[in-house]
């Protein structure tokens, strides 16, 4: 970070981890307001488990740079920012999306 408290093109590290974090949020999210749409658990809820494991491969890859994600969010310039919220509110809306349906 430079004395003006800007981070300096160098130093930039970009969202990229940040943001397979969120897509991993966002497969969990759907996961999680599929099997809670009828308010109880149950054998029929398994599609979604399965469906859930096809995307283990993404998952996976999400937490294995929690760190750098950490670092990235150090820096983010003001796009950043709105990128990561509009994310931020696709998960919500994913989620309640998947209640509904």
């Amino acid at each position: 970070m430079t004395e003006t408290g800007t981070v300096a093109a160098e130093e930039k590290k970009g969202i990229k981890e940040v943001t397979e974090i969120l897509e991993a949020l966002a497969i969990l999210a759907t996961f999680a307001g599929n099997v809670a749409k009828d308010g109880k658990v149950g054998a029929a809820d398994i599609v979604y488990l399965v469906d859930l494991g096809t995307h283990f491969p993404a998952l996976s890859e999400a937490g294995k740079d929690a760190d750098e994600a950490l670092e990235e969010l150090k820096g983010l310039d003001e796009a950043e920012v709105i990128t990561l919220v509009a994310k931020v509110y696709s998960i919500a809306k994913a989620f309640a999306d998947a209640k509904k349906s």
